[in-house]
């Protein structure tokens, strides 16, 4: 499952939604910058749209 953000950023869920993965989508160049990884818990804690 995914949800998209603005600024070409996705949320994957992983694990049953125990892990996120946050990623900024350069598709022109088909690029895939990796922002965050981590619990659902941390997740919580930053902005899902402001990560860098």
């Amino acid at each position: 499952m995914r949800a998209s953000l603005a600024h070409n950023r996705v949320v994957f869920n992983i694990k049953g939604h125990d892990y996120r993965l946050i990623v900024t989508m350069a598709c022109k160049m088909q690029w895939v910058y990796v922002k965050f990884t981590g619990t659902h818990k941390q997740h919580d804690v930053i902005g899902a749209a402001t990560v860098d």
